[in-house]
């Protein structure tokens, strides 16, 4: 299932919701559109965690994976999660994106009839 993330100001902070928004099932798949669409709400929160503490999300996520964060309560033990769940969907949407993008150069490549590549947008690309 494909998220957005909503901020809401509390008393405490920034606390970082995900709410589904999505139209999509998890049995169907993203449109490219969609996709590209959904991969910025990950990659907002993400940014947010890194402005805050100053770390990059892969060397969060190092530290995280490997048991190493002093949580210091619920509240930041919410957060990390937050902040880990927010990375694995970014990655997850990057390298299907990735994959998607690399199969339409592809194709690109293989029906040029010049020495060039004229690049024009993917036709898949279309909002749903």
């Amino acid at each position: 299932m494909f998220f957005r993330s909503t901020e809401e100001k509390t008393g405490v902070g920034q606390v970082f919701c995900f709410r589904p928004e999505s139209r999509l099932t998890e049995e169907q798949t993203a449109t490219l559109y969609e996709l590209i669409e959904d991969l910025h709400a990950p990659r907002n929160r993400t940014e947010a965690y890194e402005r805050r503490y100053g770390v990059t999300s892969r060397d969060f996520y190092d530290f995280y994976q490997q048991g190493l964060l002093d949580d210091d309560g619920f509240e930041q033990t919410t957060e990390f999660v937050r902040w880990a769940s927010a990375y694995e969907m970014q990655k997850k949407r990057e390298a299907e994106f990735e994959e998607r993008s690399r199969a339409f150069v592809d194709d690109l490549k293989e029906s040029r009839t010049e020495s060039w590549i004229q690049l024009k947008p993917n036709p898949h690309l279309e909002p749903a």
